[in-house]
């Protein structure tokens, strides 16, 4: 959007909010179709499909409507795959084997994201360079990337014999490695079912945690949106340091989860939140000291970088402890009812952060936006640590 269509910040919180809320009542819709229709497979091959044809006529696009338009489109289409992914997959496996093969699929998810980003790295530094007219190209390989997974679908999935309703998959739940709003939808669907069922009223506790993790992730998401427009705009940085910063930030996410379980029952949630928290409120303040003193040159880019993977790392830490929270302060009887209004929250959250961030950066500055990410950041931290389990009851 910056470097071919010449738009600004303003215009790319704009389009990751629009996208991204075109994609919840999707989500809502092929989900109760799939379940009407009592088949999984073919929402599978026509979400890919869709993905295949709409990324496809990115070739044809040169202003911000119709930019706008074909990833609003993108999200519509793609979306009917995601509500039966875990579907399909249980479906398929017998009980006692779904959480290996839940891991299995996200473990591979995490990997294909690692991959293209390493792969879209390679291209801009060895084949693309910084021309902004090879751009959509990326857009046509990602898109035939979905045709060969379609194509993969046809032969290799079957059917499954057996359905379940996702209202018997509110015990599963999953933190998402990355911290992209491209991401969140995934895990409501299978939640939200529950959202509606008078199953008991959530306590004055977890509605306090809920507001907090929401408020917190509002903060996040206006760091975030701005910040990789930033580093392009205003250090001047190229296409591949754009892809590498993406890069940092995911590796940091991959590898701090795969430690994060074991120091969460050997130091406590707190406490492990608390530094995560406290270090995002310092690196957001850090850098918007940076940017209100116009630093720039390659050093401040790979600053940037570094500091862009490891917000990513703490994430592993952040995600963990609100996830394991949530389910401590709803129980076992209201947990799935809990972690839905959770991810819902957290989506209203970055819907609504995408455009704000946008808006704060184009107005006064980056400066003023990171300042402010950090000041939301730590005012609500005190809230959301207040009612995080100690550390005997996280070891417990």
């Amino acid at each position: 959007m910056v470097s071919y269509l010449g738009l600004g910040v303003f215009y790319v919180g704009l389009v990751s909010s629009l996208s991204s809320a075109a994609s919840v009542p999707a989500l809502l819709f092929w989900g109760n179709l799939s379940d009407r229709v009592r088949k999984r497979k073919i929402f599978i091959l026509m979400g890919f499909y869709g993905s295949f044809a709409t990324l496809l006529s990115m070739i044809l696009v040169h202003t911000f409507l119709e930019y706008i338009l074909v990833m609003m489109a993108f999200q519509v289409v793609a979306m009917a795959s995601v509500p039966v992914s875990t579907l399909i997959i249980v479906e398929n496996s017998p009980e006692k084997n779904w959480s290996v093969a839940l891991s299995k699929f996200n473990s591979t998810a995490a990997a294909g994201t690692l991959v293209g980003l390493v792969s879209g790295s390679v291209a801009i530094f060895t084949a693309v360079g910084n021309e902004p007219v090879f751009l959509p190209l990326f857009y046509v390989a990602a898109g035939l990337f979905y045709l060969f997974s379609s194509l993969a679908v046809s032969f290799t999935i079957p059917e499954p014999a057996r359905k379940l309703s996702r209202n018997s998959l509110r015990g599963i739940n999953a933190v998402r490695i990355f911290e992209k709003i491209r991401y969140f939808p995934a895990s409501v669907i299978h939640l939200a079912p529950s959202l509606g069922r008078k199953n008991g009223k959530l306590s004055s506790d977890l509605k306090l945690y809920l507001l907090s993790t929401t408020l917190l992730m509002f903060g996040f998401q206006v760091f975030m949106v701005a910040f990789p427009v930033y580093v392009l705009e205003s250090l001047d940085a190229g296409q591949g340091e754009i892809f590498v910063l993406y890069l940092a930030n995911s590796i940091g996410s991959a590898v701090a989860f795969r430690f994060a379980g074991n120091m969460s029952q050997k130091h406590g949630d707190r406490k492990l939140t608390g530094v995560a928290l406290a270090s995002r409120v310092i690196i957001f303040a850090s850098m918007g000291i940076v940017a209100l003193m116009e630093l720039s040159g390659p050093g401040t880019i790979y600053l940037s970088i570094v500091m862009y993977g490891i917000i990513g790392a703490l994430w592993a830490f952040i995600g963990l402890g609100q996830i394991k929270g949530v389910s401590r302060l709803a129980g076992k009887r209201l947990r799935g009812k809990g972690i839905g209004y959770y991810n819902s929250l957290n989506g209203v959250a970055q819907i609504g952060a995408g455009i704000t961030g946008g808006f704060i950066a184009l107005s006064a500055g980056y400066g003023a936006d990171f300042i402010l990410a950090s000041l939301i950041v730590l005012f609500t931290s005190g809230l959301a640590l207040r009612l995080t389990a100690p550390v005997e009851q996280s070891v417990q």
